[in-house]
Formats: structure tokens, sequence, C-alpha cells
């Protein structure tokens, strides 16, 4: 998720070096070689490769991609059936690929292709997606430490913000997916904090709770005189706008699809707030 160094041609002006910086979209064509040679692990045109791994990526990806159940091939007979791949469909095998190696230490195969997506811009970098490496969108490495870091802060609440992170950012988004575990993630904190006897609650109560009563509670940031709102309102704001921008919420009467930016919105709010409400920043006054 976050890059390395990467090389920029020498000469380059400073408008030149940022348009050559910009990330490409998915796994750039430049790359293509490169990452065949990879999957095929470096092997020259005529080693046999066993093949499979292709097998198993078609059953996986449930579509016939015309892979038949030969055992063996030459490497230069895997790139040129390789080649036939969109980079769609190619992103989706570096994935499959790398979700056999289990996050740790990282292997060699996955340093190989992590250093490739980077040399070439790739929108993908190598992360981790649960307990195995994947494909994830690039982000700055300040969000992406910051996002460990609140994730590993509650067992419960984090493993729900690692899920919203990867359908919002991983390879295969899921909108949907990512808004519901975000809200589920800052609701299992909210609710042990705002609402512990209530064995219903939701956000949208513990949101009512702190709307009804928030001088019964105090914020650690003091807030300002010239802000008329207080702290504790402050982060009661940010509860309403992940849930009452939850669009497909079932029940609701204005149902909409959540689109992709809003899912990512979504997972970034929750972020904070999972944050916020797992170090104990807001406190019941009269507890």
């Amino acid at each position: 998720m976050k890059r390395d160094f990467v090389w920029i041609p020498p000469g380059l002006g400073e408008s030149e070096k940022r348009t050559f910086l910009n990330l490409k979209e998915g796994i750039p064509k430049s790359a293509n070689s490169a990452v065949y040679r990879w999957i095929v692990d470096e092997k020259s045109d005529r080693e046999l490769v066993n093949v499979s791994f292709l097998i198993d990526f078609q059953t996986a990806l449930r579509q016939d991609i015309g892979i038949q159940a030969a055992r063996y091939s030459t490497a230069s007979t895997v790139i040129d059936f390789l080649k036939k791949f969109d980079q769609i469909k190619l992103a989706y095998l570096v994935d499959f690929m790398l979700s056999e190696f289990r996050a740790g230490s990282k292997p060699l195969r996955v340093q190989s292709i992590s250093k490739i997506l980077n040399s070439a811009g790739a929108g993908w970098s190598v992360g981790t997606r649960g307990d195995r490496y994947g494909l994830l969108e690039v982000l700055p490495s300040g969000v992406v430490q910051a996002a460990e870091h609140v994730i590993s802060l509650n067992s419960e609440a984090g493993a729900l913000l690692n899920s919203a992170w990867d359908a919002a950012f991983g390879i295969n988004k899921r909108p949907s997916h990512a808004y519901y575990d975000a809200v589920r993630a800052v609701e299992v904190l909210s609710t042990a904090l705002i609402s512990p006897n209530d064995s219903q609650a939701t956000l949208g109560k513990d949101i009512n709770v702190l709307r009804n009563a928030p001088d019964k509670w105090s914020f650690v940031l003091e807030g300002s005189s010239k802000v008329s709102t207080t702290p504790v309102e402050q982060v009661l704001s940010m509860m309403q706008l992940l849930w009452h921008s939850h669009t497909d919420r079932h029940g609701r009467g204005d149902y909409a699809d959540v689109s992709i930016p809003q899912a990512q919105a979504a997972v970034f709010l929750a972020s904070t707030l999972v944050g916020i409400l797992s170090q104990g920043m807001l406190v019941r006054q009269d507890s």
C-alpha cells in the first residue's frame, strides 16, 4: 500500500517529474513483460512451468478462461497465453497468486512483484488483506500506517474495519460491503460505551443518546469559544455523517447504491471514530 524509492529520468523539470510520477490506473501495460516473467518465476522461454496455478485460478475465478488440464508447459507458451489477458484479469491473477502467501515476513516472490509495481507507477501495490497478501490501492504511507494502527486497537472493531478497507480499496471493490463494515466497526465500540444495557443498540440509537444529553459527555479536545458547537457535538456530527450517509441501509425510503468514493470516505471517517472510541477519548461524565 505504501511506495518505496522510484527511479526518475534525469533532467526532468518539476512539472515533468510530477507527470512522470502520476500513478497509472491498475497495472500499466509498460509493466506487463516484467509481470509475465514474475508469474512464470523468471524461467527461461524453454523451461517448463507447472501450470496448476492457472487451473486453480480459473476455478477460483469461476469463469472459463481457456485453461486446459495440462500440468506443464514452457514459459514462453504460458506468457503467450497471458498476453491474451486484459489488465484487470492480469491484476486478478497477480492478486490470486499473492494470496497464497500469509502476511508476515515478506517472501522474495512478494518483494519482487512489489518492486515491479512500484517502479511502474502502478495504481496497485502489495498490501495485506486479512492474513494474506494481495493488491490494494496505493495510498500515502502515513494514511496506511495510521489505518494499520487503528485496526490493531480492538480485535472485533479492527477485524470489521480491516474488512471495510479491503472492500473499499482492494482489487475487488464492494462499496456496499465496505460501508456496512465501516458502520459496524464504529457500532461495536459506540454501543459498548454509550448504550451498554441495550442489547438492540445501533449507531443510530447511540447518536440519539448523545444528541439528547451531550452535557453528560466530554471529549479530550477542548474546542473553542469561536465555534458554536461543543467538542462532543462535533464528534456526534461525525457519527451522524457516517450513519445518515449510509444510503443503501435497509429500510431507507431514499435507498440508493453506495458509490466507491462514498464507501472510501466512510472507511476514512470510521477509522477516525474507531480510534477515538477505542482510546477512551469520549467519556461519560456521570460514570
